[in-house]
């Protein structure tokens, strides 16, 4: 297996990216990992912080590219 190819990359001048190798493995039982072992629900608190987070780095903490990212 070629290590550099394993991962995905990005083109930074075009903002592309190019999907590594490991997305070709096959990933049989993997389901079995992804069984919540709880019920997931999160504090207030972390809701909370989650959305301040998330209201800065759509307002004042907001970077030049990264509507560019997401589009």
């Amino acid at each position: 297996m070629n290590t550099p190819e394993l991962v995905d990359r990005e083109d930074f001048s075009s903002g592309t990216i190019r999907n590594g190798s490991w997305r070709s493995i096959p990933t049989a039982g993997v389901d079995e990992l992804m069984t919540p072992l709880s019920s997931n629900n999160y504090s207030r608190n972390a809701k909370d912080l989650r959305d301040r987070y998330a209201d800065y780095f759509v307002g004042p903490g907001k970077v030049s590219w990264q509507d560019r990212m997401i589009a």
